[in-house]
């Protein structure tokens, strides 16, 4: 339910990008007031395409996101939160049992999943192939995200080196010619 809302959020400010950036010069055309409309309809068309780019790379990402929902059940990890750089990256460093550990990061834009609505930040649900990335939301799966592997330094557990992909992966995305991907989007 929450994915279904963030589609139809991120339609709609695609739509309103558009519409705006087509709209703007249309007033232009038919008000009469030219002087007065100049400075709205220059704001508009400078800012429409960043918000109609912007939305478009969230639809991207959440395209993604339900390809690999589809293909991969939710699955309970216990997590910590490693905030990279203050009050703005956050990996989520999921404990894949036996010492393993898998540090993701939000894509296309960088979030702090431990705070969003999350009563439980010690746990997070994850979705997706643990070589490369998928779909992470705190309890309850109100704010699904979609994550890619993130590298956690000298000691982490990740070698950089990784087996082949799986048929699931690629069904999902998250391979491709027997490879993982490292999307960004």
């Amino acid at each position: 339910m929450a994915h279904r809302r963030f589609l139809v959020w991120r339609w709609g400010w695609l739509t309103v990008g558009i519409a705006a950036f087509t709209a703007a010069p249309v007033w232009l055309a038919f008000t009469e007031d030219v002087e007065g409309a100049m400075p709205w309809v220059a704001m508009t068309v400078i800012t429409a395409p960043f918000v109609a780019l912007f939305a478009g790379l969230a639809l991207v990402s959440s395209t993604r996101a339900a390809r690999v929902l589809r293909h991969y059940p939710w699955r309970a990890y216990p997590c910590t939160h490693v905030p990279v750089q203050e009050h703005r990256d956050h990996l989520v460093v999921l404990d894949l049992g036996g010492g393993e550990r898998l540090a993701v990061h939000p894509v296309p834009l960088r979030c702090d999943l431990e705070r969003k609505k999350n009563r439980h930040p010690g746990v997070i649900w994850f979705a997706g192939d643990v070589h490369s990335g998928g779909v992470a939301s705190p309890v309850g799966g109100h704010y699904p995200m979609r994550v890619v592997r993130a590298s956690l330094g000298r000691g982490g557990g990740q070698d950089g080196t990784l087996p082949p992909a799986t048929p699931l992966a690629e069904r999902a995305g998250l391979a491709k010619g027997g490879r993982y991907r490292r999307l960004s989007l």
